[in-house]
């Protein structure tokens, strides 16, 4: 049995936890492979940030139907044979901030692309079809266009703040305003940065996420925006209190624990639009 043993009294938050873990993973356990031009590898799945793994599992069937080898070794239960063949990938999808290291350190080390993403709603999944046509060998034929095809809803006057893992917020955020219309849409993390990932919050994906330390912060900030929609852990409508926006509960078990963990929730293409619309009138 191959063991690998990590400190780990230093990690602040899980996130670095994590980004440290598949990190180092990789730099031990990868080995050079022939490219596999219908390879993906989904990266930074934990359910910690994206809920149980029936979440990953949709979207894999999804990539699946088009002819995609998806490759993911959740981290919860790593196999060490599916970990090695990710270096054989065309791209690496990352899921979560946490798995940024580890597909820098990829494309460095094996040139693969990679793209943070999690297609959240209809706009999300056909971006995803968009970024995948672009490099991996796939054909994208017209009922999977019409499938993902846009709402075309018009501009919608309302102010809405997502909270939640930063990728995973921001991309809530983009689904918002291309599937529901909405023109102010804010993001927001809980998160105290760690110096060793303070390269990842320079990424483009991530640029628009506000960053804060305590829930004292979140509610001033909350405060000053009066938004009158946010997605976010339903231990997030707790702090607010009676009287606040309509909440759209996603919960992040990374936050909560086991509180809210067997909520039933979507967010992954067409289900995850109807989840959202549910709750969201526009």
């Amino acid at each position: 049995m191959t063991t690998l043993a990590l400190p780990m009294e230093r990690f602040e938050t899980y996130y670095s936890g994590v980004y440290n873990m598949l990190l180092t993973l990789g730099k031990h356990f990868l080995e050079r492979r022939e490219k596999k031009i219908n390879q993906v590898n989904i990266i930074g799945y934990t359910p910690l940030s994206l809920g149980k793994e029936i979440h990953l599992t949709k979207l894999i069937d999804e990539l699946e139907k088009f002819g995609l080898e998806i490759n993911c070794s959740p981290l919860e239960k790593i196999d060490m044979a599916t970990y090695k063949k990710m270096s054989a990938a065309a791209l690496n999808l990352v899921v979560s901030h946490e798995g940024v290291g580890f597909a820098q350190y990829m494309k460095n080390e094996y040139s693969i692309p990679y793209v943070m993403h999690v297609p959240v709603g209809l706009w999300g999944m056909q971006r995803l079809y968009q970024d995948l046509a672009e490099i991996v060998d796939i054909p994208l034929g017209n009922a999977s266009e019409q499938h993902y095809v846009p709402t075309g809803k018009p501009k919608f006057r309302k102010r809405a703040v997502v909270i939640g893992e930063p990728l995973f917020a921001s991309c809530t955020a983009s689904c918002l305003r291309n599937d529901f219309g909405l023109d102010y849409v804010k993001t927001t993390s809980l998160i105290k940065i760690d110096r060793r990932m303070q390269k990842v919050y320079q990424e483009k994906a991530l640029a628009d996420v506000h960053l804060l330390e305590d829930e004292e912060a979140l509610v001033q900030w909350i405060d000053i925006i009066q938004p009158d929609i946010i997605v976010g852990d339903p231990l997030y409508q707790r702090l607010l209190g009676e009287g606040s926006p309509q909440y759209v509960p996603i919960p992040h078990v990374g936050l909560s624990g086991p509180m809210y963990s067997g909520t039933h929730y979507e967010f992954i293409g067409k289900r995850g639009y109807d989840y959202l619309a549910s709750f969201i009138e526009v």
